[in-house]
């Protein structure tokens, strides 16, 4: 071409290039997804993937806890080789992450994600010489890398009381969802609500979240005079008649706690207290007063001891943990150094076919002596971390707080659940954690940047 032609006499032939292009794919697409069905999944997968690279972090956010919430009844499902959704679900979001927290100029918490991945790929490598590469341990794998990495992002994304405030509110939308769902389900007479969820235990820890995170933005707001208050009312409503509902013990025992640490916890005048614990009070009250939770309480009352559950002697699902429990010790003494493997005790360590239903049991039993010492090690430096954030000047000491009792809410459901198989409910955790201590490590940067100009003035 020559210097200072018109480019567009570079002829027609070329301007075609682009649509024959793009025809050329979307046929070539076309027949892959009609061949081979998984294709079509794939390619939304990672069209999906494109578009929550680049989109705000709330977008990010709100997509995974939803996709989850209403994917968890089908997590299980295999889709591709021995991936299921939740697997796949789970690589979206450690690649999307990954390459997201790349981009970032200094990413707080890359060193303690990368030192939990370790942790995990090396009990991963401790499943995988016990069992072999067996599905089930590899889908942990990512399972848990994917509620690292999803910590990991809120930490670097939620720094400031705004966004803040928009990631309770994206939490509180996602887990409304399930819990409109379980309310429905308990109109038309079913038995143990769980509404988009797989299980009425797991229901009822995304509906103690979602009323722990209700109530703390209508006192909040309420200080602060702040408009609409309302919808956070009828949303600590929903929750509240969502977790009836469940009529889970468990989830009952983490909303109570989880009220009661908040009340402890929270830095307000005597009556936002008083009124905190009058809402535990009823809520308890109107579960084991009422035909929501009646009969489940009474079941309690047969509970023998652990000895004779361990016998065979069971008359409720307290004594056939009892036993179970002992059926896990008893298996756990074969390799107590380092236990079986992360994900060992889903399927392949499993007596009598069922989960360990003990966070505290499973920790054990997977990773041994050595892992109950590390772990248990990174939950207390996990607990003082939040606990530091929470006494921190407001707002974000009063965001620390709730996070802080939310926390121990499901630890102590932990404790005869299995909480930490519950994808869901560990995303949501995630999210606030991550955001809880990032936040809480901008307002301490940003304090002392301050009295460093005050000092630098002085001078």
């Amino acid at each position: 071409m020559r210097i200072g032609a018109n480019p567009s006499s570079r002829g027609p032939r070329w301007s075609f290039l682009p649509a024959t292009c793009a025809v050329g794919a979307t046929l070539v697409a076309s027949y892959a997804a009609a061949v081979i069905p998984q294709t079509m999944f794939l390619l939304t997968s990672a069209a999906i993937a494109v578009v929550l690279t680049f989109a705000p972090a709330g977008v990010l956010i709100g997509v995974t806890l939803l996709a989850r919430n209403l994917a968890d009844a089908v997590a299980d499902q295999r889709v591709i080789g021995t991936l299921n959704t939740g697997a796949l679900l789970g690589i979206l979001v450690v690649a999307v992450v990954l390459v997201r927290v790349v981009g970032m100029r200094r990413p707080v918490g890359l060193g303690a994600a990368l030192f939990a991945w370790l942790l995990l790929l090396f009990w991963f490598t401790v499943g995988y010489s016990n069992f072999g590469d067996d599905p089930s341990l590899q889908r942990e794998l990512i399972r848990a890398s994917s509620i690292v990495a999803l910590a990991l992002f809120a930490a670097n994304a939620v720094r400031t009381q705004r966004s803040v405030e928009q990631t309770v509110d994206i939490v509180i939308a996602a887990s409304l969802v399930p819990a409109v769902v379980a309310i429905s389900q308990m109109a038309t007479g079913v038995e143990r609500a769980h509404g988009t969820l797989a299980h009425a235990n797991s229901a009822s820890g995304i509906f103690v979240i979602g009323l722990a995170l209700s109530s703390w933005r209508l006192i909040e707001g309420r200080h602060a005079r702040s408009p609409g208050l309302r919808r956070y009312l009828v949303a600590a409503l929903v929750f509240a008649i969502a977790l009836l509902a469940t009529r889970s013990l468990g989830g009952m025992a983490q909303g109570a706690v989880t009220l009661a640490a908040y009340t402890l916890f929270m830095r307000r005048s005597g009556s936002i207290r008083v009124l905190a614990v009058v809402a535990a009070i009823a809520l308890v009250a109107i579960f084991t007063f009422t035909p929501l939770g009646e009969s489940r309480v009474e079941e309690l009352s047969t509970t023998t001891s652990p000895t004779l559950a361990a016998q065979g002697q069971s008359t409720n699902s307290l004594d056939w943990r009892f036993g179970h429990w002992v059926d896990l010790i008893d298996v756990w003494r074969e390799k107590p150094i380092l236990g079986y493997g992360s994900g060992a005790t889903t399927t392949l360590v499993a007596p009598g076919g069922a989960t360990p239903h003990s966070d505290a049991i499973r920790l054990l039993v997977e990773t041994g002596v050595v892992g109950a010492i590390v772990f248990g090690s990174a939950c207390l430096a996990l607990f003082l971390a939040l606990f530091r954030v929470a006494r921190a000047r407001p707002p974000i000491g009063s965001y620390g707080t709730v996070v802080l009792a939310i926390v121990v809410g499901a630890a102590i459901h932990a404790l005869a659940e299995n909480v930490w198989g519950e994808t869901a409910i560990l995303y949501a955790l995630a999210v606030l954690v991550g955001s809880a201590l990032g936040a809480g490590m901008s307002q301490a940067w940003s304090t002392a940047a301050a009295h460093a100009r005050k000092v630098a003035a002085a001078h």
